[in-house]
Protein backbone atom coordinates (compact mmCIF):
# COMPACT_ATOMS: atom_id res chain seq x y z
CA UNK A 1 0.00 0.00 0.00
CA UNK A 2 1.00 3.65 -0.78
CA UNK A 3 0.65 5.68 2.00
CA UNK A 4 0.30 9.69 0.12
CA UNK A 5 1.37 12.79 1.82
CA UNK A 6 -0.51 16.30 1.61
CA UNK A 7 2.32 19.35 1.80
CA UNK A 8 0.54 20.12 5.20
CA UNK A 9 1.05 16.32 6.71
CA UNK A 10 4.43 17.28 8.25
CA UNK A 11 3.75 21.00 9.86
CA UNK A 12 0.56 18.91 11.08
CA UNK A 13 3.00 15.87 12.77
CA UNK A 14 4.00 17.90 15.97
CA UNK A 15 3.91 18.04 19.63
CA UNK A 16 0.11 20.29 19.19
CA UNK A 17 -1.43 20.47 16.10
CA UNK A 18 -4.36 22.81 15.51
CA UNK A 19 -3.18 25.15 18.37
CA UNK A 20 -5.45 27.66 17.54
CA UNK A 21 -8.90 28.19 20.04
CA UNK A 22 -11.41 26.58 17.95
CA UNK A 23 -13.88 29.26 17.87
CA UNK A 24 -12.18 32.14 16.58
CA UNK A 25 -14.83 35.04 17.38
CA UNK A 26 -15.05 33.59 21.25
CA UNK A 27 -11.24 32.88 22.70
CA UNK A 28 -11.35 33.31 25.82
CA UNK A 29 -8.41 34.58 27.96
CA UNK A 30 -7.63 31.01 29.79
CA UNK A 31 -7.53 28.15 28.00
CA UNK A 32 -4.86 25.34 27.44
CA UNK A 33 -4.92 23.43 24.29
CA UNK A 34 -4.51 19.23 24.93
CA UNK A 35 -3.89 18.55 21.29
CA UNK A 36 -0.74 16.16 20.84
CA UNK A 37 0.21 13.20 22.08
CA UNK A 38 -1.60 10.83 24.22
CA UNK A 39 -1.07 7.42 25.27
CA UNK A 40 -3.51 4.61 23.58
CA UNK A 41 -4.37 0.83 24.24
CA UNK A 42 -6.74 -0.89 22.37
CA UNK A 43 -8.64 -4.30 24.29
CA UNK A 44 -11.77 -5.66 23.68
CA UNK A 45 -14.73 -4.08 24.29
CA UNK A 46 -15.07 -6.06 28.15
CA UNK A 47 -12.08 -4.57 29.38
CA UNK A 48 -13.27 -2.56 32.23
CA UNK A 49 -9.85 -0.66 32.61
CA UNK A 50 -6.50 -1.05 30.17
CA UNK A 51 -3.49 -2.69 32.41
CA UNK A 52 -1.29 -1.16 30.12
CA UNK A 53 -0.99 1.20 27.01
CA UNK A 54 0.28 0.42 23.59
CA UNK A 55 2.06 3.21 22.71
CA UNK A 56 1.61 6.95 21.78
CA UNK A 57 -1.43 8.88 19.60
CA UNK A 58 -1.18 11.99 18.24
CA UNK A 59 -4.70 13.94 18.75
CA UNK A 60 -6.49 14.91 17.13
CA UNK A 61 -5.90 12.21 14.40
CA UNK A 62 -8.22 9.09 13.94
CA UNK A 63 -5.93 5.83 14.95
CA UNK A 64 -6.31 4.65 11.35
CA UNK A 65 -4.61 7.54 9.67
CA UNK A 66 -0.95 8.20 9.07
CA UNK A 67 -0.88 11.41 11.35
CA UNK A 68 -1.69 9.76 14.38
CA UNK A 69 1.55 7.86 14.29
CA UNK A 70 -0.48 4.57 14.56
CA UNK A 71 -2.07 4.01 11.28
CA UNK A 72 -4.09 0.85 12.97
CA UNK A 73 -7.96 -0.24 11.71
CA UNK A 74 -10.40 -0.64 15.03
CA UNK A 75 -12.56 -3.46 14.42
CA UNK A 76 -16.18 -3.37 16.06
CA UNK A 77 -15.81 -5.87 18.99
CA UNK A 78 -12.37 -3.64 19.89
CA UNK A 79 -12.08 -0.32 22.04
CA UNK A 80 -9.92 2.32 22.00
CA UNK A 81 -8.71 4.00 24.92
CA UNK A 82 -6.86 7.46 25.60
CA UNK A 83 -4.93 8.45 28.55
CA UNK A 84 -3.67 12.16 28.82
CA UNK A 85 -1.69 13.34 32.02
CA UNK A 86 -1.37 16.90 32.93
CA UNK A 87 -1.56 19.62 35.55
CA UNK A 88 -4.01 22.79 35.29
CA UNK A 89 -2.11 26.00 35.30
CA UNK A 90 -1.84 28.25 38.68
CA UNK A 91 -3.97 30.63 36.57
CA UNK A 92 -6.85 28.22 36.69
CA UNK A 93 -7.02 28.39 40.63
CA UNK A 94 -10.34 28.88 42.06
CA UNK A 95 -12.48 28.78 38.71
CA UNK A 96 -14.26 26.31 37.34
CA UNK A 97 -12.18 24.05 34.72
CA UNK A 98 -14.43 22.71 31.51
CA UNK A 99 -12.89 19.80 29.70
CA UNK A 100 -14.17 20.81 26.31
CA UNK A 101 -14.19 18.02 23.32
CA UNK A 102 -14.95 19.17 19.71
CA UNK A 103 -16.15 15.36 18.74
CA UNK A 104 -15.29 11.77 19.11
CA UNK A 105 -16.35 9.41 17.09
CA UNK A 106 -18.57 7.95 17.86
CA UNK A 107 -19.15 6.69 20.96
CA UNK A 108 -17.29 7.59 24.34
CA UNK A 109 -17.02 7.48 28.18
CA UNK A 110 -14.37 10.12 29.44
CA UNK A 111 -12.42 9.78 33.01
CA UNK A 112 -10.81 11.97 35.46
CA UNK A 113 -8.72 10.89 37.65
CA UNK A 114 -10.50 6.83 37.28
CA UNK A 115 -13.98 9.17 37.87
CA UNK A 116 -16.70 9.08 34.70
CA UNK A 117 -17.10 12.91 34.30
CA UNK A 118 -19.03 12.45 31.19
CA UNK A 119 -20.64 10.14 28.43
CA UNK A 120 -21.60 11.16 24.59
CA UNK A 121 -22.89 9.37 21.66
CA UNK A 122 -22.61 10.90 17.90
CA UNK A 123 -19.77 11.82 15.95
CA UNK A 124 -20.20 15.14 14.72
CA UNK A 125 -21.55 16.89 17.91
CA UNK A 126 -19.13 18.87 20.33
CA UNK A 127 -19.50 18.24 24.34
CA UNK A 128 -18.05 19.05 27.65
CA UNK A 129 -17.13 18.11 31.13
CA UNK A 130 -17.36 20.10 34.49
CA UNK A 131 -13.43 18.92 36.50
CA UNK A 132 -13.97 21.51 38.98
CA UNK A 133 -12.87 20.87 42.32
CA UNK A 134 -14.77 21.16 45.50
CA UNK A 135 -14.15 21.51 48.96
CA UNK A 136 -16.17 20.70 52.27
CA UNK A 137 -15.49 20.20 55.77
CA UNK A 138 -17.77 18.21 57.91
CA UNK A 139 -17.86 18.11 61.54
CA UNK A 140 -18.93 15.35 63.69
CA UNK A 141 -19.38 15.47 67.52
CA UNK A 142 -20.17 11.92 68.29
CA UNK A 143 -18.07 8.56 67.65
CA UNK A 144 -21.07 6.99 65.89
CA UNK A 145 -21.78 10.31 63.81
CA UNK A 146 -18.16 10.36 62.67
CA UNK A 147 -18.30 6.42 61.62
CA UNK A 148 -21.46 7.20 59.45
CA UNK A 149 -19.83 10.19 58.00
CA UNK A 150 -16.55 8.24 57.21
CA UNK A 151 -18.70 5.86 55.90
CA UNK A 152 -20.61 8.63 53.32
CA UNK A 153 -17.31 9.84 52.26
CA UNK A 154 -15.85 6.45 50.92
CA UNK A 155 -18.75 5.78 49.33
CA UNK A 156 -18.65 8.90 46.95
CA UNK A 157 -17.31 8.12 43.83
CA UNK A 158 -16.57 11.53 42.41
CA UNK A 159 -12.44 12.20 42.72
CA UNK A 160 -13.83 16.24 41.99
CA UNK A 161 -15.14 16.19 45.34
CA UNK A 162 -12.72 16.56 48.68
CA UNK A 163 -14.07 16.82 52.05
CA UNK A 164 -12.24 17.59 55.23
CA UNK A 165 -13.07 15.65 58.13
CA UNK A 166 -13.35 17.13 61.38
CA UNK A 167 -14.37 16.24 65.21
CA UNK A 168 -15.07 18.06 68.43
CA UNK A 169 -17.16 18.27 71.59
CA UNK A 170 -20.47 20.72 70.65
CA UNK A 171 -20.48 23.03 73.15
CA UNK A 172 -24.55 21.69 73.32
CA UNK A 173 -22.97 18.20 74.37
CA UNK A 174 -19.95 19.08 76.00
CA UNK A 175 -19.27 15.31 77.19
CA UNK A 176 -15.60 14.99 78.16
CA UNK A 177 -15.66 11.57 77.80
CA UNK A 178 -14.70 12.18 73.86
CA UNK A 179 -11.89 14.20 74.50
CA UNK A 180 -9.88 10.44 74.55
CA UNK A 181 -11.53 9.68 70.99
CA UNK A 182 -10.55 13.30 70.01
CA UNK A 183 -6.98 12.49 70.58
CA UNK A 184 -6.98 9.26 68.91
CA UNK A 185 -8.00 10.73 65.64
CA UNK A 186 -5.14 13.84 66.13
CA UNK A 187 -2.51 10.70 67.36
CA UNK A 188 -3.80 9.11 63.57
CA UNK A 189 -4.28 12.08 61.54
CA UNK A 190 -7.57 11.06 61.05
CA UNK A 191 -9.08 14.51 60.81
CA UNK A 192 -8.08 18.05 59.65
CA UNK A 193 -9.86 20.30 61.51
CA UNK A 194 -11.04 20.37 65.31
CA UNK A 195 -15.19 21.50 65.85
CA UNK A 196 -17.06 22.06 66.31
CA UNK A 197 -16.24 23.71 69.51
CA UNK A 198 -17.20 26.81 71.88
CA UNK A 199 -19.96 28.28 73.23
CA UNK A 200 -24.25 28.26 74.23
CA UNK A 201 -26.07 30.12 76.07
CA UNK A 202 -28.88 30.52 74.06
CA UNK A 203 -31.08 28.85 75.93
CA UNK A 204 -30.95 28.46 79.58
CA UNK A 205 -31.02 24.46 79.05
CA UNK A 206 -27.85 25.27 77.37
CA UNK A 207 -26.18 27.65 79.74
CA UNK A 208 -26.76 25.36 82.86
CA UNK A 209 -23.94 23.41 81.04
CA UNK A 210 -21.57 26.40 80.75
CA UNK A 211 -18.80 24.50 83.29
CA UNK A 212 -18.55 21.52 81.10
CA UNK A 213 -18.29 23.91 78.20
CA UNK A 214 -14.95 25.70 79.68
CA UNK A 215 -13.38 22.49 80.21
CA UNK A 216 -13.78 21.05 76.74
CA UNK A 217 -13.62 24.82 75.03
CA UNK A 218 -10.14 25.28 76.58
CA UNK A 219 -8.97 21.51 75.54
CA UNK A 220 -10.10 22.11 71.97
CA UNK A 221 -7.91 24.82 71.93
CA UNK A 222 -5.20 23.77 73.09
CA UNK A 223 -5.07 20.79 70.75
CA UNK A 224 -5.94 23.00 67.80
CA UNK A 225 -2.48 24.56 69.12
CA UNK A 226 -0.63 21.49 69.12
CA UNK A 227 -1.55 20.03 66.19
CA UNK A 228 -1.61 23.21 64.09
CA UNK A 229 -5.24 22.24 62.81
CA UNK A 230 -8.12 24.75 62.08
CA UNK A 231 -10.77 25.27 64.43
CA UNK A 232 -13.96 25.06 64.05
CA UNK A 233 -16.35 27.80 66.45
CA UNK A 234 -19.95 27.40 67.25
CA UNK A 235 -20.60 30.59 70.24
CA UNK A 236 -24.24 31.81 70.17
CA UNK A 237 -24.86 34.64 72.67
CA UNK A 238 -21.16 34.08 73.92
CA UNK A 239 -18.75 36.43 71.85
CA UNK A 240 -17.32 37.97 74.85
CA UNK A 241 -15.49 34.44 75.64
CA UNK A 242 -13.84 34.92 72.12
CA UNK A 243 -12.54 38.22 73.08
CA UNK A 244 -11.49 36.84 76.58
CA UNK A 245 -9.47 33.77 75.22
CA UNK A 246 -8.31 35.77 72.09
CA UNK A 247 -4.61 35.06 72.96
CA UNK A 248 -5.14 31.66 72.75
CA UNK A 249 -6.74 31.38 69.80
CA UNK A 250 -4.00 33.60 68.17
CA UNK A 251 -1.96 30.50 68.79
CA UNK A 252 -4.07 28.63 66.32
CA UNK A 253 -3.41 28.25 62.51
CA UNK A 254 -7.06 29.06 61.41
CA UNK A 255 -10.33 29.81 63.30
CA UNK A 256 -13.36 29.30 60.96
CA UNK A 257 -16.46 30.78 63.01
CA UNK A 258 -19.89 28.98 61.91
CA UNK A 259 -22.84 30.58 61.17
CA UNK A 260 -21.00 34.09 62.82
CA UNK A 261 -23.73 35.68 64.73
CA UNK A 262 -21.58 39.09 65.41
CA UNK A 263 -21.51 41.91 63.44
CA UNK A 264 -18.87 43.52 61.26
CA UNK A 265 -17.43 45.39 63.96
CA UNK A 266 -16.72 42.14 65.80
CA UNK A 267 -15.19 39.98 63.23
CA UNK A 268 -12.91 43.23 62.63
CA UNK A 269 -11.82 43.41 65.83
CA UNK A 270 -10.90 39.76 66.44
CA UNK A 271 -8.60 40.37 63.60
CA UNK A 272 -7.14 42.98 64.98
CA UNK A 273 -6.40 40.76 67.90
CA UNK A 274 -4.17 38.92 65.06
CA UNK A 275 -6.48 35.74 65.35
CA UNK A 276 -6.48 34.54 61.50
CA UNK A 277 -10.33 34.14 61.59
CA UNK A 278 -12.51 33.33 59.04
CA UNK A 279 -16.40 34.12 59.17
CA UNK A 280 -19.22 31.60 57.66
CA UNK A 281 -22.49 32.05 56.99
CA UNK A 282 -25.20 29.83 55.29
CA UNK A 283 -29.44 29.84 55.18
CA UNK A 284 -29.96 32.95 57.68
CA UNK A 285 -28.98 34.84 54.81
CA UNK A 286 -31.98 34.05 52.81
CA UNK A 287 -34.09 34.74 55.63
CA UNK A 288 -32.97 38.07 55.54
CA UNK A 289 -30.74 38.30 58.90
CA UNK A 290 -29.43 41.43 59.09
CA UNK A 291 -26.35 40.83 60.98
CA UNK A 292 -25.31 38.59 58.32
CA UNK A 293 -26.29 40.56 55.12
CA UNK A 294 -24.12 43.27 56.91
CA UNK A 295 -21.64 40.83 57.46
CA UNK A 296 -21.38 39.18 53.91
CA UNK A 297 -21.88 42.63 52.46
CA UNK A 298 -18.78 44.52 53.92
CA UNK A 299 -15.87 42.39 55.20
CA UNK A 300 -12.98 41.46 53.14
CA UNK A 301 -13.89 38.92 50.45
CA UNK A 302 -11.02 36.86 51.53
CA UNK A 303 -12.02 36.38 54.68
CA UNK A 304 -15.95 35.13 54.26
CA UNK A 305 -16.71 30.92 53.93
CA UNK A 306 -20.85 29.88 53.13
CA UNK A 307 -22.68 26.73 54.43
CA UNK A 308 -25.54 25.13 54.88
CA UNK A 309 -25.14 22.97 57.83
CA UNK A 310 -27.25 20.41 56.50
CA UNK A 311 -29.35 19.10 57.87
CA UNK A 312 -29.88 21.81 60.38
CA UNK A 313 -30.61 25.70 60.32
CA UNK A 314 -33.70 24.83 58.82
CA UNK A 315 -35.72 28.07 57.88
CA UNK A 316 -39.97 27.84 58.39
CA UNK A 317 -41.79 25.00 57.52
CA UNK A 318 -38.50 22.78 56.35
CA UNK A 319 -37.78 19.81 57.99
CA UNK A 320 -34.16 19.97 56.95
CA UNK A 321 -31.40 21.00 55.14
CA UNK A 322 -30.03 19.54 51.64
CA UNK A 323 -26.16 20.13 50.93
CA UNK A 324 -27.44 21.05 47.33
CA UNK A 325 -29.21 24.26 49.13
CA UNK A 326 -25.47 25.63 48.80
CA UNK A 327 -26.10 26.98 45.57
CA UNK A 328 -28.86 29.17 46.58
CA UNK A 329 -26.75 30.69 49.78
CA UNK A 330 -24.07 31.68 47.08
CA UNK A 331 -26.35 32.99 44.86
CA UNK A 332 -27.92 35.24 47.95
CA UNK A 333 -24.26 35.72 48.81
CA UNK A 334 -23.34 37.40 45.36
CA UNK A 335 -26.51 39.60 45.40
CA UNK A 336 -25.70 40.83 48.76
CA UNK A 337 -22.29 41.70 47.58
CA UNK A 338 -23.14 42.88 43.81
CA UNK A 339 -21.31 40.61 42.08
CA UNK A 340 -20.81 37.29 40.09
CA UNK A 341 -21.86 33.78 41.66
CA UNK A 342 -18.74 32.93 39.70
CA UNK A 343 -15.92 36.09 41.12
CA UNK A 344 -17.78 34.62 44.64
CA UNK A 345 -17.19 31.31 44.12
CA UNK A 346 -13.33 31.34 42.81
CA UNK A 347 -12.32 33.26 45.94
CA UNK A 348 -14.45 31.65 48.37
CA UNK A 349 -12.59 28.49 46.88
CA UNK A 350 -9.53 29.57 47.25
CA UNK A 351 -10.34 30.99 51.09
CA UNK A 352 -11.46 27.32 51.85
CA UNK A 353 -8.48 26.26 51.52
CA UNK A 354 -6.13 29.04 52.98
CA UNK A 355 -8.73 27.99 56.23
CA UNK A 356 -8.14 24.95 56.10
CA UNK A 357 -4.54 24.55 55.15
CA UNK A 358 -4.70 22.80 51.89
CA UNK A 359 -2.08 23.31 49.27
CA UNK A 360 -2.42 24.31 46.00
Amino acid sequence: MITLKTRWADAAMCDCPLPEYPRPQMVRDLWINLNGMFGYAVTDAKTEWPSSFDGKIRVPFALESCLSGVCKKLRSDERLWYRKTFTLPVSFTGKRALLHFGAVDWQCRVYVNRTLVAEHIGGYCPFSADVTEYYACTCAHDRAEFARQQEMIASCADTRLHFVSAFGIHPQMPLEENAGFLEDLLRGGKIGAIGEAGFDLFSPEFAARIDRQEVVWALQVELAALHGLPLVVHARKALERLFRDAKKLKLVPAVVFHSFAGSPQDALSLLRRGINAFFSFGKPLLNGKKSAISCVRSLPLERLLLETDAPFQTLRNEARTAPEEISRVYQTAAQIRGVSIEEIAAQIHETFKMAYGISR
